[in-house]
C-alpha cells in the first residue's frame, strides 16, 4: 500500500476472464484510483503471478481468502474508511462478502459489470450504505439487466453507464465496441464512480 493520508482504503477485486486474471488489469487507471483512495488490488486464489499448486479455487474459497486478507488489513488500520470495488466475478464476490460481518465494516461498495444473479438479492438485502455500479449497456458478457436485481433490494444504487439506461445517474455515449471492461474503455465513468463513492 502507498501513503495512507486521509483517503479511504479501497479493496479492488478482479474478475475471472482471461483478460482480468490479476491486479495488473487495472494498471492504466491506477492514477485515478490513487486520486481518490489508497487502493489495495487483490489477486484471488488461482490468479496472479504467485506460485500455487495449480488446483482451481472455487467461488467460496476465493471469497473467504479475500475476506481474511481484508479483515487483516482492517485490523491494522482500525480508524480508516473502507470500501470494496469488484468487477465481473469480483463483483459477485463483493456482493457475497457484504452479506456477512465484513459488510458492517465497509462504508461503500462499487460494482463494475458485476456477475449479478438472483442470489445477489439475498446477499444485498440488508445493505443500506452507498453502492455505485458501472456498466456498458451493450456488455457482451454480463447483461445490464442484472442491474435490476441490485436495484430491487438496494434502491440507493447509483448507475453509471456507457450507453443509455433510464436509471443512469451519468452516461457517456456508446461510441466504441461493446466491452466487459467499461472502467478501462471509459475511464471517465470510472472516475465518476470513484468520486461518488469517496465524496
Amino acid at each position: 500500500m502507498g501513503e495512507l493520508g486521509d483517503k479511504p482504503i479501497i479493496f479492488f477485486v478482479h474478475g475471472a476472464s482471461p483478460s482480468s486474471q490479476h491486479t495488473e488489469f487495472w494498471n492504466d487507471i491506477l492514477p485515478i484510483m490513487e486520486r481518490y483512495c489508497t487502493p489495495v488490488r487483490i489477486d484471488s486464489y488461482g490468479h496472479g503471478k504467485t506460485e500455487y499448486s495449480g488446483q482451481r479455487a472455487d467461488f467460496m474459497e476465493k471469497a473467504e481468502g479475500i475476506r481474511e486478507l481484508v479483515e487483516n488489513i482492517m485490523g491494522q488500520y482500525p480508524d480508516r474508511r473502507y470500501g470494496m470495488v469488484g468487477r465481473s466475478l469480483g463483483g459477485a464476490i463483493t456482493q457475497y462478502l457484504v452479506s456477512g460481518p465484513l459488510g458492517e465494516k465497509l462504508d461503500f461498495i462499487g460494482l463494475i459489470a458485476p456477475a449479478a444473479r438472483e442470489r445477489a438479492k439475498e446477499w444485498l438485502k440488508d445493505w443500506k450504505k452507498p453502492v455505485s455500479v458501472i456498466w456498458d449497456t451493450k456488455d457482451p458478457a454480463v447483461s445490464v439487466s442484472g442491474y435490476d436485481y441490485i436495484k430491487e433490494v438496494v434502491p440507493q444504487v447509483r448507475l453509471f453507464t456507457a450507453g443509455e439506461h433510464p436509471d443512469a445517474s451519468k452516461t457517456v455515449p456508446q461510441d466504441k465496441q461493446p466491452t466487459h471492461a467499461p472502467e478501462l474503455v471509459y475511464p471517465g465513468l470510472f472516475e465518476l464512480m470513484m468520486a461518488e463513492l469517496t465524496g
